[in-house]
């Protein structure tokens, strides 16, 4: 019989670690392990440049520090499939919305000051806030209200991204 129960909990403890649990947290993913061990640094590489461009503006830091880890884990060369580049991710349509038609997305102050403007394009012409902003910033104003219309922004990978790294601040 105690054989018997081992197995079974043996059986059981795999299969609940081998899936998501609300009854047991989950191991770091490799991109939250890299957050874990490279965000302090990041951080403290990019501070004074982010804490320089908020000057003006009431984003919190912990936000801009989030979507700067979750974009380029902090190095300015960074380029995705889509096209955005450097720091926080900034795509050239941003630029092009702006009338920026040379801005040097790789360039970390320019990156970051036109990012920290595109989130307050984001909340003053469309008003989103929270996580519809993290949202927003991430898929773009148009795709949005599709998404909300299907579920809880909070549920979205970049979302949850974001807020995990914020934490990091």
């Amino acid at each position: 019989m105690r054989f018997l129960l081992c197995c079974l909990l043996f059986f059981f403890s795999k299969t609940l670690l081998a899936r998501e649990s609300p009854l047991l947290p989950m191991a770091p993913s490799g991109w939250q392990r890299s957050v874990l061990k490279d965000g302090p640094s990041v951080i403290a590489r990019w501070r004074r440049v982010i804490e320089e461009s908020l000057r003006d503006s009431n984003l919190p830091i912990d936000l801009i520090v989030g979507i700067m880890l979750t974009e380029s884990m902090g190095k300015p060369s960074a380029k995705n499939a889509s096209g955005a580049s450097g720091l926080l991710g900034i795509s050239p349509i941003v630029c092009e919305e702006f009338k920026l038609p040379r801005c040097n997305l790789l360039n970390p102050v320019v990156n970051i000051s036109l990012g920290i403007r595109y989130l307050e394009h984001l909340r003053e012409r469309y008003g989103f806030k929270g996580k519809e902003l993290i949202l927003a910033y991430g898929v773009g104003p148009g795709s949005v209200r599709g998404i909300l219309k299907e579920r809880d922004p909070s549920s979205h990978y970049y979302v949850r991204r974001v807020s995990y790294a914020r934490k990091m601040y």
